[in-house]
């Protein structure tokens, strides 16, 4: 089973450790289109629909109950259900070149729900959330 990550569950990131160590049988560097955001009062990214190239990793799951867990840390309770954190949806993937690899789930923040609407936050210009983390931290 294969995801696409691009926020706290990439590799070396705290969620990637607590979630899906032990499950990632492979990893590759790769892109889906859309825009990253900050989320007022917490320290996660929102992926709403955009043009940016956003860097993430296509991860290759060994395990189902990894999967589960990781619907639950998203806050993903079914398609539709207006209280989703984060929708899962199949979105093309890309290749460094974007050059389409395959479609692929990723959890995009939903916007259906005004709640969350309210709480989205600056764009994040890198298209990167490790290398926006990263820049955070060095002006702390």
């Amino acid at each position: 089973m294969k995801i696409f990550v691009y926020g706290t569950l990439r590799e070396g990131q705290y969620n990637y450790d607590k979630y899906l160590k032990g499950c990632v049988i492979e990893k590759e560097e790769a892109y889906v289109k859309g825009s990253l955001h900050t989320i007022q009062g917490v320290v996660y990214p929102a992926l709403v629909d955009g043009e940016d190239m956003i860097l993430g990793e296509i991860l290759t799951l060994n395990d189902q109950v990894c999967m589960q867990d990781v619907d639950d840390m998203e806050g993903y309770h079914g398609d539709g259900c207006i209280d989703n954190e984060y929708d899962k949806v199949d979105c093309m993937i890309y290749d460094k070149n974007a050059q389409p690899l395959m479609k692929l789930p990723v959890y995009k923040y939903n916007l259906r729900n005004p709640k969350q609407v309210a709480l989205l936050g600056e764009k994040i210009q890198e298209n990167d959330y490790v290398a926006y983390r990263k820049k955070v931290e060095a002006l702390v």
